[in-house]
């Protein structure tokens, strides 16, 4: 019996040690220096990236790693994240996704002409078609900033066929 209360003793300690760093997690706020809120996880996620550039892990790891550079306002790295697995470019969803990402960093940093053509790898991609609508929205944006008119209404009305009832294609109607 001594033994079962040691037992339950350490599993009620390992219990309350649990919630204890869970409660500690959710109740600590990022000090907005990524290398003090992400260092080793983003070391970790660059080390995937590194190792297999064409796996899906890489791309995986580079989508979220590239998410939390752009929160940080590291969008050259974030670019560069993005850049280092769509070199080894597929023809997969996965693909067209970090192709989509790498687009939009590039519209934000008012590149709109590099955008259009990373966009245009993600229209290229069958396995993307999800996308598509999304990608024809933020293309119209662009040449709208580019002052191309004529393009951004052909971007909007195509973006609002391939989503006519979606979210998407109601916001390309209001363009």
């Amino acid at each position: 019996p001594a033994a079962m209360d040691k037992n339950d003793k350490n599993k009620t300690s390992k219990k309350a040690d649990e919630a204890k760093a869970i409660a500690e997690a959710l109740t600590n706020k990022a000090s907005g220096d990524f290398e003090k809120d992400y260092g080793s996880l983003a070391q970790d996620l660059n080390k995937i990236i590194e190792k297999a550039p064409a796996s899906k892990a890489a791309k995986m790891a580079a989508l979220n790693l590239s998410s939390v550079q752009v929160q940080y306002k590291k969008t050259d790295d974030a670019k560069v994240t993005l850049g280092k697995v769509l070199a080894n470019n597929s023809n997969d969803l996965l693909s067209g996704m970090v192709a989509a990402q790498l687009g939009t960093v590039q519209a934000n940093q008012n590149d709109c002409n590099s955008a259009l053509t990373t966009w245009q790898k993600v229209l290229a991609n069958s396995s993307a078609k999800s996308l598509h609508g999304e990608i024809k929205l933020k293309q119209g944006l662009c040449f709208e900033n580019l002052k191309d008119y004529t393009k951004a209404e052909q971007a909007y009305s195509s973006a609002q066929q391939d989503d006519k009832d979606g979210n998407i294609g109601k916001t390309a109607e209001k363009y």
